[in-house]
């Protein structure tokens, strides 16, 4: 076995060989695996580059090109989310993640996003240009069974459409429908998308373990503690933490080049 290595686009039949080292790094279950493989793995416009070594892949990056950065004068540009950066144990520690990182989006010239799964890589992908772009303010509701507002499940695809509205004057990134499929496919005994109060407000939901996280909350300001209340009471949670954008909160994502002003990613699949 020798230490040299090279980085080259992603073929069908690395799929095997790219699963194994995503179930190594994630930690993920063949199910979780086989979804995630089955609607991004070299489908419509997404890609993913490797790292192999004597002939076999010790690491990978995907970028998914599901989605855009809309901004608030209405413009909107194609934004590559690089996701599910992962080197084998035995090959880390030599900058290959780092390679897949910046392979990913080699070929395109635009904007792409990235969010990073501890603190600690904040500064890690800073070193790769990446810039504090996407905000996110993260709140703890308890559960409330008075005045409970009406919580209803809804397809993606409903998702989709009832969203925009909420973030017509946001800078924001914008997915496509199958992006949300994915998610309700992921979600589908353990929490999903949702309507509250009969669509004033929407809210995509994950259950991991005994925790109840509100990934993308959109509502009328002011309503965020009553609809995370209503949504801990639905799911019989003592409460909930709620993701919701806010100029000032914590860094969520990056994007590179850096963006003019705070935006808002939503629903990542972190």
């Amino acid at each position: 076995m020798t230490d040299a290595y090279t980085i080259r686009p992603a073929v069908r039949t690395d799929e095997p060989y790219l699963k194994l080292i995503w179930k190594n790094c994630f930690g993920d279950n063949d199910t979780q695996t086989d979804l995630f493989f089955g609607n991004f793995f070299l489908k419509d416009n997404n890609t993913a580059v490797v790292a192999e070594r004597d002939g076999y892949p010790i690491g990978a990056a995907y970028s998914l090109r599901c989605g855009e950065i809309a901004f608030a004068d209405g413009r909107s540009l194609m934004c590559p989310y690089v996701y599910g950066v992962g080197v084998l144990p035995e090959a880390r520690h030599r900058g290959i993640g780092a390679e897949l990182t910046v392979a990913a989006t080699a070929d395109h010239s635009g904007i792409s996003a990235i969010v990073p799964s501890s603190r600690e890589l904040f500064r890690y992908y800073g070193n790769l240009s990446y810039s504090n772009s996407y905000r996110c303010r993260t709140i703890y509701v308890r559960a409330n069974q008075t005045c409970v507002p009406e919580v209803n499940r809804i397809r993606s695809e409903h998702y989709f459409e009832e969203r925009e509205p909420f973030l017509s004057c946001l800078t924001h990134m914008k997915w496509m429908p199958y992006y949300y499929r994915h998610f309700e496919a992921l979600c589908a005994e353990s929490g999903g998308l949702f309507s509250i109060n009969r669509g004033k407000g929407i809210a995509a939901v994950e259950i991991t373990g005994k925790k109840l996280v509100v990934k993308e909350l959109l509502c009328p300001t002011g309503e965020e503690i009553a609809y995370g209340a209503a949504l801990a009471f639905k799911f019989a949670m003592s409460g909930c933490s709620i993701r919701i954008f806010s100029p000032h909160g914590a860094s969520f994502g990056m994007s590179r080049p850096a963006l003019n002003h705070p935006a808002w990613f939503g629903l990542a699949l972190d």
